[in-house]
Parts: C-alpha cells; sequence; structure tokens
C-alpha cells in the first residue's frame, strides 16, 4: 500500500461549484467512520444520505481518465466549504485536511482489490475554494472486456469522524469509452459533463484512430416524466435521432452557442463516445421566470397548466405562478414558503438527477419533486429502490427504478409503474393543492392511519 501526498489546486469559482455537484458516476453514500465496507455489500446499505444534499459533510467528485490500458488517473474535487476547520491551541490558525484511501475491484462483490492506496491533502486553511488534485491508478487486474470494475474511494474529513464512500464504475469494455475522452477548458479537465450555454471545451481522445469526431447534436426537446401509474411508454428513448451532425477536429476549441445533447465519437460507425450536456441560464438554479411553469405540470390540470403558458411576456408568468400557488393557502407567507420548499425540490432533483434531460424531468425526479427524500434506498441488481415510510405497509410506497442502457447517458433511471401508485400519488397530489408541503412524516401517518383501518376491520365479531 502506497502513500501519496500531492500538491493539489485552489480554485474559485461559484458557478462551477454547482455544476460539479450535479451528476454522480456511478453511487455516493456517506458512512460514519465506524461502519462496515464494502465486504458487507452494496445491497446492505442504506443510501439514503445520497440524496440528502443538505449538511456540512465534505462531498468530493471523482472523474477516471484512463492513461493507458492498465492504468488510468482518478481526478478528484472537492469544496472547502464542506470541511471542519479546527485549531491545535489558541493563537493558532484555523486549519482543516481531507484524506483519500482507495481499492480497485474487479466487481462489487470483490472482497480482494487488485490496488489500494492512500492520499492526504494537508492543512488547508482557506475557506470558500475547491480544491482539485489526481492520483494515479492500477487496472492491470482486472477482466479485459469487462465493465464490472470498482473503485471504491473513502473521502475522510479529518477532523470529524465521518468519511463518504463514493463508488465509481470503470469503464474497460471499449477503447473509446467515455474514460478514454480527455475533455478541457482552457486546459483545465472538465470533471462534471455540464456545461452552460457560450461555454468553449476541446475534446481529445487517446489512441484516437483520426485527428476528426464527428459530433451529434440534440435538441433539448426530451419530454417530462408521467405519473408513476401510467402504461404509456417512454418516447424520449425511442426517438434518439440527432437534429444536426458537424465535425471537430482533435484539440480543437469548440464554443457552445445553444443547449442541447452534444455527443462526440471517432465516426459515424462508432458505438462509443463522450457526451456533454450544455444548459441555459443559472442551472440547476430556477432563477428565470419562465423556469418557474414547466415542473408545475405535476400538481396542475391540463387546463390550469394551458393558461399558465399562455404568455410568453415572464412578467405576465410570474403572476399567473404566484396566483397559482396564493389560491392554494390565501396566504402569503405561507405561498412563499410553500414555493420555496417546491423548486428547492426541482432544483435538488436537477443536481442529483441531471442527465441527457433535466432533472426534475427524469422518473426519479418526478418522485424526488413529490415525495421528497426517500427514508430508505438501496442497490439492486437492476437498478436502485427507494422506499418511503415502512417497506411492508398496506399503504405502499416503494418504488423501483432501472439502470436503462442509453449511449447518451450513463445516469438514467426508469421508473417501474403500476396501476397501484394511484391512489398514493392522489394523495400526494392533493396535499400540494391544499397548500401542503408533502413528505416521507405525511405517508407514514396515512400508512399508520390505513393500518389502523384494517386491523378495525379483522377485530373479531362477537354475536352474544
Amino acid at each position: 500500500m502506497q502513500l501519496q501526498k500531492i500538491q493539489v489546486d485552489y480554485l474559485v469559482d461559484m458557478n462551477e461549484l454547482c455544476i460539479m455537484r450535479i451528476f454522480s458516476i456511478f453511487v455516493i453514500l456517506l458512512l460514519s467512520f465506524a461502519c462496515g465496507t464494502t465486504e458487507r455489500g452494496l445491497r446492505n446499505l442504506n443510501l439514503a444520505y445520497v440524496y440528502q444534499v443538505d449538511g456540512q459533510v465534505v462531498r468530493a467528485d471523482f472523474l477516471i481518465e484512463r492513461t493507458s490500458t492498465d492504468s488510468a488517473l482518478v481526478h478528484y474535487t472537492f469544496h472547502t466549504d464542506d470541511l471542519l476547520f479546527m485549531r491545535e491551541k489558541d493563537g493558532d490558525e484555523h486549519f482543516a485536511s481531507v484524506s483519500f484511501s482507495y481499492r480497485v475491484m474487479t466487481n462489487i462483490k470483490s472482497k480482494l482489490p487488485v490496488d489500494t492506496g492512500n492520499v492526504s491533502v494537508n492543512y488547508i486553511t482557506e475557506k470558500g475554494k475547491r480544491v482539485k488534485g489526481q492520483f494515479p491508478i492500477s487496472l492491470s487486474g482486472l477482466e479485459e472486456k469487462d465493465d464490472q470494475g470498482i473503485l471504491v474511494v473513502y473521502t475522510k474529513d479529518n477532523n470529524r469522524n465521518f468519511r463518504m464512500v463514493s463508488f465509481v464504475k470503470i469503464q474497460n469494455t471499449h477503447p473509446e469509452q467515455a474514460q478514454n475522452w480527455r475533455v478541457s477548458n482552457k486546459e483545465r479537465l472538465l470533471l462534471k459533463p455540464f456545461v452552460r450555454v457560450g461555454d468553449s471545451l476541446s475534446f481529445s481522445l487517446r489512441n484516437a484512430r483520426d485527428n476528426r469526431y464527428r459530433v451529434d447534436y440534440f435538441k433539448d426537446r426530451f419530454t417530462l416524466a408521467l405519473p408513476p401509474f401510467s402504461s404509456k411508454d417512454n418516447i424520449d428513448r425511442n426517438n434518439l435521432l440527432s437534429d444536426s451532425i458537424f465535425d471537430i477536429l482533435d484539440g480543437e476549441v469548440v464554443v457552445f452557442t445553444k443547449p442541447g445533447v452534444y455527443n462526440v465519437r471517432q465516426n459515424s460507425g462508432s458505438e462509443h463516445g463522450v457526451t456533454v450536456y450544455v444548459r441555459d441560464g443559472n442551472f440547476p438554479f430556477v432563477t428565470q421566470k419562465n423556469e418557474l411553469v414547466g415542473p408545475m405540470r405535476y400538481i396542475t390540470t391540463k387546463r390550469e397548466y394551458e393558461q399558465l403558458v399562455a404568455s410568453d411576456d415572464p412578467r405576465e408568468i410570474k403572476k399567473a405562478v404566484d396566483r397559482f400557488w396564493l389560491e392554494r393557502t390565501r396566504n402569503v407567507d405561507q405561498s412563499k414558503n410553500l414555493i420555496s420548499a417546491f423548486y428547492s425540490r426541482v432544483e435538488k432533483s436537477n443536481l442529483l438527477f441531471s442527465s441527457y434531460k433535466d432533472g426534475w424531468k427524469t422518473d426519479r425526479g418526478l418522485i424526488f419533486t413529490i415525495f421528497g427524500p426517500p427514508n430508505v434506498v438501496s442497490s439492486t441488481d437492476k437498478g436502485e429502490r427507494w422506499v418511503y415510510g415502512e417497506e411492508n405497509a398496506h399503504l405502499n410506497y416503494v418504488f423501483d427504478f432501472v439502470r436503462m442502457d442509453n449511449p447518451l447517458t450513463d445516469n438514467d433511471y426508469e421508473l417501474v409503474r403500476d396501476e397501484g401508485y394511484r391512489y398514493g400519488w392522489g394523495l400526494a397530489i392533493e396535499a400540494w393543492r391544499l397548500g401542503q408541503v408533502y413528505n416521507v412524516k405525511d405517508i407514514k401517518r396515512e400508512q399508520d392511519e390505513r393500518e389502523q383501518q384494517i386491523r378495525l376491520r379483522q377485530q373479531p365479531y362477537f354475536w352474544y
């Protein structure tokens, strides 16, 4: 096992901070320092921490960049505002430190790693900074043509008794997969695939056969999620035809002038490549008046929604939105609280679930926006399961999401829909329309009421 102490860069860029937290490559969970390790199995762990974005806990992001067939660089970044600063004695300067402990595993069930190591970032004294660095890993023990490899990284804030555990999927099937690409902005590596209109990037493929690449552009035309009881098919994946195509050269600076999805490949015959998502405005935050209406489709009738989108004037849109929420509560302060809670969930959905479309439009974003964070999240063979309240209650709020094979993203999950969700969905929508912020506490109360009703029905009847 090797101990590495490395020099890191401090960058001040709050816009970048927002983008950095959007796209988790595989899955991230938070454990206390005394908790178990991967030997316990991912399925035995509650990953609900992943979707609790509040709290002062260091959240590191990682990107694997292949440097050869059997080696790679792991780029990491975290923000110093998430760290606990302390001083050893009065008069000393406050400081923080972070340590990484990593393992390269052949799969998530493996007990013996093929590579291990430790990295320390010591004596951090500045708050409000983003820290970036990198460390090498060996991939020589992984199976060829196999994507089951996992990088497990424990990130520890040394002044707290907590550490975060990140699982990063290692792509090892084809030399043109995304981890073989280097996407950079002015020689600064892009760690997350989200940029804004007006930003510029350059692309380079390791061991490219040609210095010319093909770019498929998709307009931002993807639909929002259907209700959890809907039987209709998702039309987005059946319509993944690009709206335009153009070529770029290796290392050429590309300026993105319009929002959408850009998929870069070696050529038209390539099945693998790298995707960049270009967003408008202050994404993931909802700051423009015309961005207020879209998520409201989940809680409005068709007629109400048509009235909200009837005007193109941002001022009229804002008035219509305010009027809708005020009608829910008849109280200005309560309406403000309701608006804040609703759009906070929309923004968190953008942070957590965005891929080829905004996070709030995805199936996970739909459930998160209406029901709030789940109290149990577990990994399954096909994806992940969310549980609200009690998993075995008669009034069931268990949602299964299947990871989909999508050429534009690794972050596409589809809800297994069922007619049985109709009743619970109706309760949640009704609560929002009555001016209540619906969450897991409401679900537990409804489950308790249903269980009591069932117990009363089952009581024996005595005729004497």
